[in-house]
């Protein structure tokens, strides 16, 4: 599989070009952070193995693979019964918080149709370059995935993730313990403009604001990402009008497609918020995905 996409920066009527994937082949459900001077990204890797790879970057262009989360037989016993390519580990998130690195993933097993396992979990490392020091996970009892967290600068910590529920998903968010795993009351938010299948939702903090960002559509020609924001964690959320904020503009015909499942992050010097998401090469008809799932960057700004 083989793919690529560009990147461009916008910021006060200036434009720069970037070379896009700027992780290629293989790498859907992008998430990044930055720290201390250097950009930090996961994706998913379903099945493979070693499982979920850290990537460190000093300028979104160049990247080195630094360590693997899932690296361990011991980590995660259970990744052995993962039947099939479709199973493993989704939609890894990566963030940060007073010296340490948690990655949060969902394990699915679908052993058959009436045995649809989903698992929680919460990796953590104060050092993402030694492979080692990704520990034991830590397990959150919630029935849904898509798991991200939201460090808040009053000191809680909130859970978000797309709730498995009996009429669908929703997008839950609830306090969480990222020591023991434990949470909060659920409650629910915004399920983004309609589409159907909210997902992949990150919660984010800026200035007054809390926003929510969600994958809709599906994940083929309608995938986007769409977001909202509320004065209140709990809601409620206006939709954004220029919502989707992420789609590929002519779905089929467009050189990149199915872009969505998108993540938000500054660069703390220049003050720039970035996007990263995912997109496949495919053809007209949607049939033969010739070059995988691949990362797209954009660059975006966050108006207050």
């Amino acid at each position: 599989m083989n793919g690529f996409a560009f990147l461009w920066l916008w910021v006060a009527g200036v434009t720069a070009s970037y070379f896009n994937p700027i992780l290629p082949v293989f790498h859907p459900d992008p998430s990044c952070i930055y720290v201390e001077s250097t950009f930090f990204c996961v994706t998913s890797t379903f099945t493979w193995f070693p499982g979920v790879p850290v990537y460190a970057s000093k300028d979104l262009r160049r990247w080195e693979l630094v360590s693997s989360v899932l690296n361990r037989r011991e980590q995660l016993p259970q990744f052995a019964d993962a039947p099939t390519g479709q199973d493993g580990l989704f939609a890894s998130t990566i963030r940060y918080h007073n010296g340490t690195f948690y990655v949060t993933t969902t394990y699915v097993s679908i052993a058959s149709y009436k045995d649809f396992v989903m698992e929680n979990l919460i990796f953590s490392t104060n050092d993402p370059y030694n492979a080692s020091s990704w520990g034991i996970p830590t397990k959150v009892d919630f029935v849904g995935y898509d798991p991200s967290l939201l460090f808040d600068d009053n000191g809680t910590v909130y859970f978000t993730g797309a709730a498995a529920l009996s009429t669908g998903t929703a997008i839950a968010l609830a306090t969480i313990d990222v020591e023991s795993g434990s949470l909060g009351p659920v409650s629910y938010l915004w399920n983004g403009t309609g589409l159907g299948t909210a997902e992949g939702p990150h919660l984010y903090k800026k200035d007054d604001y809390y926003y929510i960002l969600v994958a809709e559509g599906g994940t083929k020609e309608n995938h986007r990402g769409s977001i909202a924001r509320s004065l209140a964690v709990g809601g409620p959320y206006e939709s954004d009008p220029a919502n989707p904020i992420v789609i590929a503009e002519h779905r089929n015909s467009s050189y990149f497609q199915t872009v969505g499942h998108a993540d938000l992050f500054q660069d703390e010097d220049t003050g720039l918020w970035w996007g990263v998401a995912l997109a496949m090469r495919s053809g007209p008809e949607f049939f033969v995905i010739s070059d995988g799932q691949r990362n797209r960057v954009i660059s975006c700004l966050m108006a207050g």
